[in-house]
C-alpha cells in the first residue's frame, strides 16, 4: 500500500512540474512576442529614413550609404542591432533577450506596382514570436 501511495505522489509531483514548466514556457513566449513588438517600434525611425531615401532618390540605398542607416545599440531595449543591409534591401533586427537572443527578422524593401513598401519576414527567429503580418 505504501509503495502505491509513493508512486501516486511521484506521478502528482511530475504532473505539477510539467504544468509549471509549460506555464513558464508560455510566459517566456508571451514576453518574447512583446519584445518583438518593441523592436518593431524601435526600428521604425530607421525604416522611415531608408524609405525617405528611396522615395527621394528613386533607388534603395547602396553599400556606400548603408553605414549611415543604423541605430545606436545603447538606445535599444531588447534589440542587439538594427541595421540596413543593402544587398537584401532590408532593415535587419537582431534580438538580444532570451529566448530569442541572437535571432533575427527583417523588413524587406519591395516594389509593388511601382510603390516601395516594407515586407516583414523572419530570418532565423521562430514564426510564433512574430506578429501575423511577419509570418509569410
Amino acid at each position: 500500500m505504501k509503495k502505491k501511495r509513493m508512486i501516486g505522489i511521484g506521478i502528482a509531483v511530475a504532473a505539477i512540474v510539467l504544468v509549471c514548466a509549460g506555464y513558464v514556457m508560455f510566459m517566456q513566449g508571451d514576453a518574447a512576442r512583446s519584445m518583438v513588438r518593441v523592436a518593431i517600434t524601435q526600428s521604425t525611425p530607421l525604416r522611415d529614413s531608408v524609405m525617405a531615401f528611396r522615395r527621394e532618390r528613386g533607388r534603395w540605398p547602396g553599400q556606400a550609404e548603408a553605414e549611415r542607416f543604423r541605430i545606436d545599440p545603447s538606445r535599444l531595449q531588447y534589440v542587439r542591432a538594427v541595421v540596413y543591409d543593402p544587398k537584401e534591401k532590408a532593415v535587419v533586427i537582431m534580438m538580444k533577450s532570451a529566448p530569442i537572443d541572437g535571432k533575427r527578422f527583417a523588413f524587406y524593401g519591395e516594389e509593388h506596382g511601382g510603390t516601395p513598401q516594407w515586407v516583414c519576414r523572419g530570418i532565423d527567429i521562430e514564426a510564433t514570436y512574430l506578429p501575423a503580418s511577419c509570418r509569410r
